[in-house]
């Protein structure tokens, strides 16, 4: 059987389908290719083309979940409420793993890293990243410091549901960095 990953965004109406190959997962200032302010965190999130130069997003945007204290942001650019408050649909990204008939999954993570080497963070950039249900955000900065996910019961498919906001540290294009799930599967 082959392993299967889908990167979407949850979010009800939402119209940038999956991240294919090549597509990015971007975060801007208050629109799509606007800059976001050093030591701010994002306004608006995008799927976006391989070039960057193209909103996937037609209609109903990706989720925005801003970081605004350990345990608090602001979705969609509403008021301040707890992580908790948080549904699935509410999430900036659901990542889903099939194909590997039915398994078990531990030991999950969720990480930033430079784009090259998973060990190493992103360059210029603070990441912070909550798993839906979680109560505070973890600063995700390689695979060190990544945020650990629920085990899953076996299942033919497993989805995770994670809010992702970024921060700028120093002026310029931050283009080398990813993000990176890890699980076990039995």
């Amino acid at each position: 059987m082959a392993e299967t990953w889908i990167w979407t965004c949850p979010r009800s109406g939402f119209t940038g389908g999956n991240l294919d190959a090549g597509e990015k997962l971007g975060f801007y200032g208050e629109n799509f290719g606007d800059p976001v302010t050093v030591n701010t965190y994002q306004q608006s999130t995008h799927f976006s083309d391989d070039g960057v130069t193209s909103d996937l997003c037609t209609g109903v945007h990706c989720n925005n979940v801003q970081y605004l204290t350990n345990t608090t942001c602001s979705l969609n650019g509403g008021a301040s409420v707890p992580l908790t408050n948080l549904t699935q649909s509410d999430a900036t990204l659901k990542i889903t793993l099939s194909g590997l008939g039915e398994v078990s999954t531990l030991n999950t993570k969720f990480y930033s890293y430079n784009g090259t080497t998973r060990s190493t963070p992103p360059d210029g950039l603070v990441c912070q990243a909550a798993e839906i249900g979680d109560s505070s955000w973890t600063q995700t900065s390689g695979s060190g410091t990544a945020l650990a996910l629920a085990d899953q019961a076996a299942a033919t498919s497993h989805s995770w549901y994670v809010a992702v906001s970024v921060m700028p540290t120093s002026s310029g294009v931050k283009s080398a960095f990813a993000f990176a799930i890890e699980t076990e599967y039995i």
